[in-house]
């Protein structure tokens, strides 16, 4: 048993329905409509929640990082390193294996 989201009628078991999206009404209310179903049918709960979150978000836009060379190249070197003492266990792990 559900609703008709246009007349707010229930629709029967024999009654002609059209499913839009999550929402379903008569055959009768969608003949007689000349405008978008979608738009007549009232919004639920859930949709004007994230319609107001994503109205009041403060969104951020990165457009420029600033960072001088000597920390860029620093991160670097640390990355090499980390790199390096996790290769060469598993290079004498598989240097046993397969020697």
């Amino acid at each position: 048993m559900a609703i008709c989201n246009v007349c707010k009628i229930e629709i029967l078991e024999g009654d002609e329905t059209i499913w839009t999206g999550s929402r379903v009404v008569h055959q009768r209310c969608s003949e007689n409509l000349t405008d978008d179903i979608e738009s007549l049918i009232p919004p639920t709960p859930e949709e004007i929640e994230r319609a107001e979150l994503k109205e009041n978000s403060a969104g951020s836009v990165i457009t420029d990082i600033d960072l001088p060379w000597t920390r860029v190249f620093w991160v670097s070197f640390q990355f090499l390193v980390v790199g390096l003492v996790l290769v060469i266990p598993v290079w004498i792990f598989f240097m046993i294996i397969f020697l």
